[in-house]
């Protein structure tokens, strides 16, 4: 293990904030302020929802819609969070080809819009590193979700100083308008979360034994 991959994992979490997204989810929507805190994890939300999960080994998107003209890769950094209340949004959707991302487009196009909606959250980590969804909240207007940061094992390998991009998709047994979502935020802290909540669909959790399940259900 090089010293700057010891040393990143050594180091203390230090506190970052996101700017700011206006119009992410919708007309009039905004991204409330993302706070990263070396706190451990308290599972003050209630348990997630069942989610399907991808990994992508840039910094760019895992999903985003086609019809934002962004055919570029480049035109997808700093991914947003979206907000799936209908088969056409799901149908609008294109995904980062990676290992998984078949299974989540099942994931998401078996979802029930009369009675369910997707929340996609995405996520950059360094690639020594790996997000576990600890809690979730949501009315019709908030969505909150906890996290914790996790070092991977010595013997996985990743780059220091890398960003990679993990997206959450998150089946909320509520029928929500994206119009409506005006605020999505999350925190961070490490430790690790006082539940292990395995994503049902999608990539490999980076270092976690036995990854994770291909098969999708319905919620």
């Amino acid at each position: 293990m090089s010293p700057s991959r010891r040393a990143l994992l050594s180091a203390a979490t230090a506190a970052t904030t996101s700017v700011a997204l206006a119009g992410c989810s919708g007309t009039g929507s905004s991204e409330s302020d993302v706070e990263s805190s070396p706190e451990a994890v308290d599972g003050g939300l209630g348990d997630p929802p069942p989610y399907a999960y991808l990994r992508v080994d840039t910094d760019l998107a895992a999903v985003w819609r086609s019809r934002d003209d962004q055919s570029r890769r480049e035109a997808r950094r700093h991914p947003r969070p979206l907000v799936v209340d209908s088969q056409s949004r799901a149908d609008d959707l294109a995904y980062a080809d990676v290992d998984g991302a078949d299974a989540v487009r099942e994931f998401v196009a078996d979802t029930d819009f009369d009675a369910e909606t997707v929340y996609v959250d995405q996520r950059e980590v360094q690639s020594c590193y790996r997000l576990e969804l600890c809690g979730a909240s949501w009315t019709s207007t908030d969505i909150d979700l906890e996290y914790s940061r996790v070092g991977l094992a010595y013997d996985v390998p990743c780059e220091a100083d890398v960003e990679v991009i993990e997206a959450r998709f998150l089946r909320l047994p509520d029928a929500l308008s994206h119009e409506d979502v005006t605020s999505m935020g999350s925190s961070t802290g490490t430790g690790g979360c006082p539940d292990d909540h395995a994503p049902v669909a999608g990539s490999e959790r980076p270092g976690h034994d036995g990854g994770t399940t291909t098969e999708v259900e319905s919620a």
